[in-house]
């Protein structure tokens, strides 16, 4: 499609056969999509990282300002959209403009909104990414992501052993300081780097270590990789996430193949020693979890991990409270009416907000049906298959991030560009044999 474009912009800017007259169109070519590269280069970033001064009440408004100055320039500079998404996406936005208007007397309109923001950026974005960036620019942009929040992370350490952290004297609670840093009694300190707490920053660095391997295909053993393996395992256990533990374990084991598994054991067996070795709190949770958590009594799971709890409870507590002749349960109660189900189960105080999963949050703000949906999309446009390392990594943050996160529709972009590069690799390599 470069090439047509390409074409056509030399055609009509020469009269005649003297090179100065091709330049400015060549020019104006190369920066129209110099342009466009940095747009999405940018958005991209931004889709992975916060930037707390700039934040208000959960919105990144750094991002939301870069997604419609973006958009719009994209749509401006290009008279023919780049149509590269499935029909499957846009019965989402339709459902919920219905499962909305079904509620209108309860939903939060802000909510609703910022949903539909959520779509309208995915919906452009990943088609100009489609069109415009290789699966080498997609490569690259990985891996300064990655890097930027390592070298973050590294300055949140310095910046805590100079001693510039204030908040460390408290008995209860979490206190929150610069370059993502944090201190939380009787744990001591945790770092989140670029995002907004540990869980999500171990989400965020384990989905561009594994797009970044996949988009690449190079040994996982090969120099510069084992580099960035480290980088990952260091950056996991200093964030001291639960998540990133049982994340790093199912990524181990997804890599293991007959080839290279005497890298992959080499890692493990170093992962081991330096989680034995420093007593990882984090790997501590898991097996603590695992040891003693009751499925037969599971509303008493508070008193073996309290945080896993919340990660658990709201979706055993919609299961096992799902009410199967209530047509609401299928087409939602309304946008935001999860926290006043879920509010009287998990808390014995009254509080006026809770942010879960979209598991089952967002399920029960707009039905089972909008889930049903969600997974067609999943599977057409996102997942190479059902059984996959995408698909658990989707399945674990359904239960962390909901739909109007960042974290949410970076792993949702992350993934669906990888589907989208490797099917095109494939697609390229078969044409050939022709």
């Amino acid at each position: 499609m470069e090439t047509k474009i390409s074409n056509k912009t030399l055609i009509t800017t020469s009269i005649g056969n003297s090179d100065s007259q091709l330049l400015p169109g060549k020019y104006l070519l190369i920066k129209k999509r110099s342009v466009s590269f940095l747009i999405l280069s940018v958005y991209f970033f931004l889709l992975a990282t916060v930037f707390g001064p700039f934040t208000y009440e959960g919105k990144n408004f750094v991002f939301i300002a870069w997604t419609f100055l973006g958009a719009g320039y994209l749509l401006i500079t290009n008279k023919k959209f780049p149509l590269t998404i499935g029909y499957s996406f846009f019965v989402l936005p339709l459902y919920l403009a219905f499962s909305f208007c079904l509620n209108i007397s309860q939903s939060e309109f802000n909510s609703f909104i910022y949903s539909l923001f959520f779509l309208f950026a995915y919906y452009i974005f990943i088609s100009f990414f489609k069109q415009r960036m290789s699966v080498k620019d997609f490569n690259g942009i990985l891996l300064v992501t990655l890097c930027a929040y390592f070298i973050v992370l590294l300055a949140g350490q310095i910046y805590v052993k100079l001693g510039y952290f204030r908040g460390s004297n408290i008995t209860t609670g979490i206190t929150h300081d610069w370059l993502g840093t944090l201190y939380e009694a009787g744990r001591g300190f945790r770092y989140y780097s670029l995002s907004t707490e540990p869980s999500y920053a171990a989400f965020i660095v384990v989905v561009l270590f594994y797009a970044y391997i996949e988009s690449s295909q190079t040994k996982l053993s090969k120099k510069g990789n084992i580099l960035i393996w480290f980088i990952l395992l260091y950056m996991l256990l200093f964030f001291q996430s639960a998540y990133g533990v049982i994340l790093m374990a199912v990524l181990i084991i997804s890599k293991t193949t007959l080839r290279n598994s005497i890298f992959i054991i080499f890692i493990g067996v170093i992962i081991f020693l330096i989680a034995a070795v420093m007593k990882q709190p984090a790997a501590e949770r898991v097996f603590n979890l695992i040891a003693n958590v009751n499925l037969s009594n599971l509303e008493n799971i508070g008193s073996v991990d309290y945080s896993a709890s919340f990660r658990i409870l709201p979706s055993y507590f919609y299961v096992s409270k799902f009410n199967f002749f209530d047509f609401y349960s299928y087409l939602g109660f309304g946008a935001g009416q999860s926290e006043n189900f879920l509010i009287p189960l998990l808390f014995d105080v009254p509080m006026d907000t809770f942010q879960g999963g979209f598991m089952p949050q967002f399920i029960y703000d707009y039905g089972l049906i909008f889930g049903f949906i969600f997974l067609v999309f999943l599977r057409s446009e996102v997942l190479p298959k059902f059984i996959s390392f995408e698909s658990f990594v989707i399945f674990l943050m359904l239960t962390n991030a909901n739909f109007n996160t960042q974290l949410f529709w970076f792993t949702i972009t992350c993934f669906a560009l990888l589907k989208f590069y490797k099917k095109r690799k494939h697609t390229e390599s078969t044409s050939r044999k022709f």
